[in-house]
């Protein structure tokens, strides 16, 4: 009982910090994603061949079948774990399927990307958490020494949004 008091405890009196931290991970993975600033990436799609039908014996569809190529670069700044690995530059094939009127074959293309980007990103997440962490410390500190020097605007605002985690 008195450790979960104390787990308790330790959130109300941290709240603040994780949501920061969560919040600033989130926004790291979403300039991550960002094409030209995070990633660069390249994706070609060719028919592969006739379509073919797919399905149950009761829900027959037509598929369109194809090739592809994917190229894509990684920031080192944004995807450090990804560069140090080796993985920073990456080239692959895939084949895919879908619907008879994707001619161009774009959602095999952005299931190719999908697959890519969330591998990277689960592979570069401890590295976006220890440097969402950091953001928010630095921003505690700011927050704290603008507090400090000037207790106005900021200090009523701080102890507002206090109260209400309080409650």
């Amino acid at each position: 009982m008195a450790q979960l008091e104390m787990k308790k405890g330790f959130l109300e009196k941290n709240s603040v910090k994780i949501i920061g931290v969560l919040l600033f991970t989130l926004i790291l993975i979403l300039v991550a994603l960002i094409p030209g600033i995070g990633h660069n990436a390249k994706v070609e799609t060719a028919v592969r061949g006739p379509i073919a039908a797919a399905g149950l014996a009761e829900h027959v569809g037509m598929m369109r079948l194809f090739n592809g190529s994917l190229q894509a670069s990684f920031n080192p700044l944004l995807y450090p774990i990804s560069y140090l690995t080796g993985s920073s530059s990456i080239q692959r094939k895939f084949q895919g399927a879908t619907t008879i009127w994707d001619y161009e074959g774009r959602d095999v293309a952005e299931m190719a990307l999908l697959g890519t980007f969330t591998v990277e990103i689960l592979r570069n997440f401890p590295y976006f958490l220890v440097a969402g962490f950091i953001i928010t410390l630095l921003f505690a500190k700011l927050i704290k020494l603008v507090e400090k020097k000037n207790p106005g605007i900021w200090g009523r605002f701080l102890q507002r949004i206090r109260r209400s985690n309080i409650k």
